[in-house]
């Protein structure tokens, strides 16, 4: 997971979540790249590749049966949420999903690193903002496993 799944790590521990008790795959199970002036780059998946990823996904979440969805990015928030889905009004909030259990969306890791590699002002409270949208995902999961 590199450096975004180090970052993803201490998010996660900011928020109060055991790690342990997570769950984590990708929409997407193969890393998309292109070439670019001799080397190979991350690309956007395309929609066949989205597609393809959810079907695997269904299978699953029908297997693990998480009580809620934290997803990273607008890529997943766009194919399991709602494709107007933007994060910068829609992060956060709870949405009913075509799984059975609700999802948030937020800001990737990697999109934090970014935001640090170039020094933006934004990075503290963009950190924030994901440790918040973390941590009530995983409260809204531990309701539901208590109800």
């Amino acid at each position: 997971m590199g450096s975004a799944g180090k970052l993803l790590d201490e998010l996660l521990e900011e928020a109060g979540i055991d790690s342990s008790k997570l769950y984590v795959t990708n929409i997407v199970k193969i890393r998309p790249t292109k070439e670019s002036g001799g080397s190979t780059q991350n690309r956007p998946p395309r929609a066949g590749e989205i597609r393809e990823g959810i079907r695997l996904l269904k299978e699953e979440l029908g297997l693990v049966k998480p009580s809620a969805l934290a997803l990273l990015g607008g890529t997943p928030a766009k194919a399991m949420i709602k494709k107007s889905f933007t994060l910068k009004s829609e992060h956060g909030t709870l949405f009913d999903t075509e799984f059975g259990m609700p999802a948030l969306a937020t800001y990737h890791p990697a999109y934090l690193l970014r935001l640090k590699g170039v020094g933006s002002e934004d990075y503290d409270r963009m950190r924030q903002q994901v440790v918040d949208d973390l941590g009530g995902a995983w409260e809204h999961a531990q309701g539901s496993q208590e109800g």
